[in-house]
């Protein structure tokens, strides 16, 4: 499979009040492979849009270049890129309806009417809004409208579509639809897809590469089960769902993994990112095993239960460990056994701990 998109230490700065400069991308690479689904991810403000816009053609990098296909398309204007961006605010001319918002871009090319007939419905179709052609964008609901819009930067064919955080105006069950059917067409297109959100759920549900970045530079690029599983710092780990993070000395390194002391216990970790004296063992909440088996193959430490959530679908228990730290565990179902103040044993089984440097 080869490269589609390739930044090449790209760095934008912003100019701040008082005459100083904002960094906002920091030398940053990135290659994109061809029909891919590539989500940025991070915190407001961490240079993820920047990153985008700079892939668009509407900022110019201060340093670095953009390729498409192995093509330098750093000085190329956005509308000779090939590219489509689908925005957050949808961007619908409300003036038009259905069928010409979708079909301007064609009008514009100078495209016959038959082909510009086919291209919309086909598109059209595609997004499951035939029959919606006559409607003005303010007869629509979010989500439809999120599809007119999607269909419009499909209708080009373009070699990359870009998404800048497309679904945080919709309702959480829209969100839910509109994640699926972005994902779907993507791969029935086989098109390669740069997306842009802040919102964990969709970049881990959508992608097949998440890239984490932070003050404008890459933290960690992997698939989701990478940054999820095997974060590769603190700040990963922190910001992919929730997770437990303990304080653990290395004792020493063996041929398969390291030896950590957690809490005076010794635990061997075949999973981390790098070594230190100083170390934090990362375990998620669904992970932690509450009431384990006598033969448990991990490390058990007693506890006490300060709060218990029913969120239906599952209980999340807030633990007092007599170790010292407060962690976080999750379980499916109710525990019904388990009431707040009462004397429990945790587990943390060896293979679904991971370390990573403090």
């Amino acid at each position: 499979m080869s490269v589609s998109v390739k930044l090449e230490n790209i760095t934008k700065r912003f100019k701040a009040p008082g005459g100083s400069s904002i960094v906002a991308v920091d030398d940053l690479s990135l290659s994109i492979e061809k029909g891919s689904f590539v989500t940025l991810l991070g915190p407001s403000g961490c240079g993820k849009t920047t990153t985008l816009r700079v892939v668009a053609g509407f900022e110019n990098p201060d340093t670095g270049r953009v390729f498409i296909d192995g093509i330098d398309i750093t000085q190329v204007p956005p509308n000779k890129r090939n590219l489509a961006m689908v925005f957050q605010s949808y961007a619908l001319f409300p003036h038009l309806n259905v069928f010409d918002n979708v079909a301007y871009s064609l009008k514009i090319r100078k495209s016959s009417p038959e082909e510009i007939q086919e291209k919309v419905t086909k598109v059209l179709d595609l997004v499951n809004m035939l029959g919606t052609e006559k409607r003005y964008p303010n007869q629509l609901s979010g989500g439809q409208q999120q599809r007119v819009a999607l269909a419009r930067a499909i209708v080009l064919q373009p070699k990359v579509l870009l998404f800048d955080e497309p679904l945080s105006n919709l309702d959480a069950k829209l969100r839910e639809d509109m994640r699926e059917r972005i994902r779907m067409l993507q791969q029935k297109l086989g098109i390669t897809a740069l997306y842009v959100t802040h919102d964990q759920i969709e970049a881990i549900t959508m992608s097949d590469v998440i890239v984490i970045i932070n003050e404008g530079r890459i933290e960690q690029i992997g698939s989701p089960t990478d940054v999820y599983e095997r974060p590769s710092s603190r700040f990963v780990a922190d910001f992919i769902g929730n997770v437990n993070l303990l304080e653990a000395n290395l004792v020493n390194t063996v041929p398969d993994g390291i030896v950590l002391d957690l809490f005076g216990e010794k635990a061997k970790i075949t999973s981390f990112s790098a070594s230190s004296p100083k170390m934090y063992i990362a375990i998620r909440p669904e992970m932690v095993e509450l009431l384990p088996a006598k033969d448990f193959p991990g490390l058990v430490f007693n506890g006490r239960i300060l709060k218990s959530i029913y969120v239906g679908q599952h209980v999340e228990y807030t633990i007092k460990l007599n170790a010292g730290p407060t962690i976080m565990a999750v379980k499916l179902g109710n525990l019904s056994t388990l009431s707040n103040g009462d004397e429990v044993k945790v587990g943390f089984k060896f293979d679904t701990l991971h370390a990573i440097p403090s």
